[in-house]
């Protein structure tokens, strides 16, 4: 018997670390960041395509290369994640948002900003 106690106990330890090897920690209270957290941009993820406000005379050339108006393109809503480091956007807008695919290569997307 005393020995399914020490296994158990063990067992409970060794339930304190994932199946990676990591020690998991208890959760903290969300207003205490680390400095690694307060650093850490969203922006600069590899999974986050580049986001970037177009010139008036970027967006005639894309429209004129695709044979579009600005109602033809795809909506982004003003309040997106995506754009809301971007600096002066307005209703009406376009963003060029570059993926880069492995397939593809390089992709440019064109959304108008719109608001809710």
């Amino acid at each position: 018997m005393s020995s399914y106690i020490e296994k158990n106990l063990n067992a409970k330890k060794e339930l304190k670390t994932c199946s990676l090897g990591v020690k998991m920690v208890k959760k903290t209270d969300s207003k205490k960041k680390s400095e690694k957290e307060k650093k850490f941009d969203i922006f600069e993820h590899v999974f986050v395509p580049k986001h970037r406000l177009m010139t008036d005379k970027e967006v005639e050339e894309v429209l004129k290369k695709y044979n579009c108006s600005l109602s033809d393109l795809p909506k982004i809503f003003k309040n997106d994640p995506g754009i809301r480091n971007i600096e002066g956007v307005k209703e009406g807008d376009v963003i060029e948002i570059t993926r880069k695919s492995k397939l593809a290569g390089v992709v440019k997307y064109y959304r108008v900003v719109v608001n809710e």
